[in-house]
């Protein structure tokens, strides 16, 4: 009989642990930024409310800015799931579709903008994140396939929904624009820059 065939399967328990360990970093990091600041939070306070060791730590990640990127990614693809579900109103094109979906779960979706720390450090990811989603929305198309100025204009259009979704979080706190106004404002910068007809 074939060794491998008869091994148990050491990945899945050991990928069952890594799981572990991540979310556990995860949920102490954001613990952890409800109380004080990102620039203040170090390793070791980390690996302390993680319950791990300073070693296990560096397995997974380089630094801190890697555990904040990871917890991004972790939210938006949450969300993208949430996206595909997203009801489309009958009629409605894409683009208005995806900027109904920001408007809607706005800071809810996207937690990381909402985190105001974390979006400082994490807004280059959450910008790619909506290109890529804005590109296939107003074009039909990967970013990547895109010339350089529909490119350009989708890495723009991206980044004011970043700041529309910033600005939700002000007006949340009573600062800044509604949330209304400010969906509004953003359909006709979108509509202006990429001149998308769909």
């Amino acid at each position: 009989m074939d060794a491998a065939a008869t091994d148990p399967p050491r990945t899945t328990s050991l990928d069952v642990r890594v799981a572990h360990t991540l979310t556990a970093v995860r949920t102490a990091c954001l613990e952890l930024l409800e109380v004080q600041n990102a620039r203040d939070i170090t390793i070791s306070q980390l690996c302390k409310k993680a319950a791990i060791s300073r070693p296990t730590f560096y397995q997974h990640y380089a630094g801190l800015d890697d555990v904040y990127a990871d917890i991004v990614r972790q939210e938006l693809s949450r969300t993208a799931h949430e996206l595909e579900s997203f009801d489309r109103t009958p009629g409605q094109n894409p683009l208005e579709r995806l900027l109904s979906f920001v408007h809607a779960h706005g800071v809810g979706a996207l937690a990381t903008v909402g985190n105001r720390q974390l979006a400082s450090r994490a807004r280059p990811i959450v910008e790619l994140w909506l290109a890529e989603r804005v590109a296939r929305a107003a074009f039909d198309a990967d970013l990547d396939d895109l010339d350089a100025p529909l490119r350009t204009q989708t890495y723009f259009a991206a980044g004011g929904l970043v700041t529309v979704l910033t600005q939700q979080a002000k007006a949340s706190s009573g600062d800044g624009a509604s949330t209304e106004d400010m969906a509004h404002i953003l359909r006709s910068v979108m509509r202006a820059v990429l001149r998308a007809e769909h």
